[in-house]
C-alpha cells in the first residue's frame, strides 16, 4: 500500500470514528418535555364498574356481626347496594357489618353507574354461633368449652417475590375544573396472596371521588388489578403546583408513591414548553432548561411574568428567581438554573410559571440529585472519549512517520540529483556513501520500510559503482 494511500485509509477511518462517538456521546432527547395546551375533554362512559368483596368470604364467622368490605370504582359510580339471602336490597356508601343468624347464606353485592351500567359478585358463608339454633331446624355442636387463648402462630419467613406497582410518581397537569384519570398497575408477583391497602388520605383533595380515602384489595399469585386514581382540578384551586404522597401497604412493608399536581388556568393564553434534557446533576450544578412560551391568543406583543423554581418533591420551595420577558408570538431561549450545593440525594421539581394579567400557565419537570453522580453513567463516554484520544494520537503518529519517511526519502534522492557533474570524484563518492550510511541508519530505526531501503541502496551503490569506473 503506497503512503499516500495508507494516509488517505487512515483519515476516513478517523472521520468514521468520529461521526460514531459524537452519535454515541449525544445525550438522547427527553421526552418528558411538558407540553401545556389546553384541551377540553368530553367522556363517554362505556366501562362497567369495577366492583372487588373482600369480606364477607367463603368461610364459618363464629360471630353473627359480620363484616362488609368491599371496593367500588368508577368515574361515575351512583349506587352500591347489597341483599342477603335475596332479601330487600339495603344501600351502602363504605364499608360496614350486618347482623345475622346462624346457618348458611349468600350476599350479592351491587353496583350502579349513571350511565345504566352495573357490575355484581357474590359469596357463600356460614354462621355458627354455639349454643344459637341454626336456620332451616339445625343445632349448632355442642357447647365451647372455657375461653382459649389467643392463637398462637410460628415466626414465618418473608414469602420471595415483590409487589409490581407500574409507577414511581404521579405527575399530571389539569386546567381548573378538569378531571383526568391515572392508571396504577399492581402485580402480584409473589407465590401467595396478599392484601394491599392504598392510603390516599393525603391526596383525597384531588380526587373527584368523596370519600375515597383508605381502599384495601387482595392479590392472588399473578394476578393484575389497575386501579383508577380519578384525579380532579378543583374550582377552589388556584393555578400552582401540588404534592402530596400515595402510601401503599403489603406484608409488613410500606411504600411511598409522589404524588405531583400541576393546575393552570383554564384558559391560557400561551403554551410553554419546558425541556431539560440533563434529569441527572450533583448538587451545585447547573440545570440548563430550554424553554419556549407560544402565544397563542394575542396578536399584539405581551410582556409576562416568569418565575422559576427549584421545590423539592414535597413541595417546598429551595430557591426562586423572577424575570420579565416581552414578544409578540414566540420566545426561546435556554436558561440557566443553578442548583444548591448542599441538596442531598432525591427528586427535584423545576417549575416555571409563567403569567399575564390573571391567566397563569405553567410546566415542570423532575430532575434527580445524585451526589456520586455518574462517573458510572458516563463511563462509555468517557471511554469512547479516551478511545478517540488514543486513536487521534495515533493517527497524528503515524502520519508523522509516513511523511518523515517520504520526506528523508526524497531528501536522499535530492541530495543525489543535485551533485554537480564537476565535483571531483572523491568528493562525490564521500557524499554518496555518506547517504548510504544515512540511509542504512533510517532502515535500521524503523523509520523507512525494507523496500523503500532496498531500491534506494541499490541506487546508491549503482552511482558509487559508476565513479569507480570511470
Amino acid at each position: 500500500m503506497s503512503i499516500k494511500f495508507r494516509n488517505y485509509y487512515l483519515l476516513i477511518i478517523f472521520i468514521i470514528f468520529l461521526i460514531s462517538l459524537f452519535l454515541l456521546a449525544k445525550p438522547p432527547y427527553n421526552a418528558q418535555a411538558t407540553a401545556s395546551a389546553s384541551a377540553s375533554i368530553t367522556i363517554t362512559d362505556g366501562v362497567n364498574p369495577s366492583l372487588i368483596l373482600f369480606d364477607p368470604q367463603n368461610i364459618t364467622y363464629t360471630t353473627t356481626t359480620v363484616p362488609l368490605n368491599f371496593f367500588a370504582n368508577d368515574s361515575f359510580l351512583s349506587t352500591v347496594w347489597y341483599n342477603l339471602d335475596n332479601g330487600a336490597n339495603t344501600t351502602i356508601s363504605a364499608n360496614t357489618t350486618f347482623t345475622t343468624a346462624s346457618g348458611s347464606h349468600t350476599l350479592r353485592i351491587y353496583a350502579n353507574d349513571t350511565g345504566r351500567l352495573s357490575n355484581t359478585t357474590s359469596v357463600a358463608f356460614t354462621v355458627s354461633v354455639a349454643g344459637q339454633q341454626q336456620e332451616g331446624g339445625g343445632t349448632t355442636g355442642g357447647g365451647g368449652g372455657g375461653g382459649g387463648g389467643g392463637a398462637s402462630y410460628p415466626t414465618a419467613k418473608a414469602p420471595e417475590g415483590k409487589l409490581y406497582i407500574s409507577k414511581d410518581i404521579i405527575k399530571d397537569k389539569l386546567a381548573i375544573n378538569e378531571n383526568l384519570d391515572n392508571y396504577i398497575k399492581f402485580v402480584n408477583e409473589f407465590k401467595v396472596p396478599i392484601k394491599v391497602t392504598l392510603d390516599l388520605s393525603d391526596i383525597s383533595e384531588f380526587l373527584y371521588r368523596i370519600g375515597l380515602s383508605k381502599i384495601e384489595f387482595e392479590l392472588q399469585p399473578g394476578e393484575k388489578l389497575d386501579f383508577k386514581l380519578p384525579i380532579r382540578a378543583s374550582e377552589d384551586f388556584k393555578p400552582d403546583i401540588y404534592t402530596g404522597t400515595i402510601y401503599v401497604s403489603y406484608l409488613g412493608k410500606t411504600e411511598e408513591i409522589p404524588f405531583v399536581l400541576e393546575v393552570v388556568s383554564s384558559e391560557p393564553l400561551f403554551d410553554i414548553f419546558l425541556d431539560i434534557k440533563e434529569n441527572d446533576l450533583e448538587p451545585g450544578e447547573n440545570v440548563l432548561a430550554e424553554i419556549t412560551i407560544t402565544n397563542i391568543k394575542e396578536t399584539k406583543q405581551i410582556d409576562v411574568n416568569i418565575t422559576y423554581f427549584i421545590k423539592d418533591i414535597n413541595g417546598n420551595t429551595i430557591s426562586e428567581e423572577k424575570e420579565t420577558r416581552g414578544f409578540e408570538r414566540q420566545v426561546n431561549y435556554v436558561k440557566r438554573i443553578p442548583m444548591p450545593d448542599y441538596l442531598k440525594d432525591d427528586r427535584y421539581i423545576i417549575y416555571i410559571k409563567v403569567s399575564h394579567e390573571d391567566v397563569i400557565n405553567s410546566a415542570s419537570q423532575i430532575i434527580n440529585i445524585k451526589s456520586e453522580k455518574k462517573l458510572l453513567s458516563k463511563k462509555p463516554v468517557l471511554a469512547y472519549s479516551l478511545v478517540g484520544f488514543i486513536v487521534l494520537a495515533s493517527f497524528f503518529s503515524i502520519l508523522y512517520l509516513s511523511l518523515r519517511k517520504h520526506v528523508t526519502t526524497k531528501n536522499i534522492f535530492r541530495g543525489v540529483m543535485q551533485q554537480p557533474y564537476k565535483v571531483q570524484k572523491a568528493d562525490t563518492k564521500a557524499r554518496l556513501e555518506k547517504q548510504l550510511k544515512l540511509l542504512t541508519k533510517n532502515y535500521e530505526e524503523r523509520n523507512i520500510t525494507e523496500d523503500t531501503y532496498n531500491k534506494t541502496k541499490k541506487k546508491l551503490e549503482d552511482m558509487i559503482n559508476k565513479l569507480d569506473k570511470k
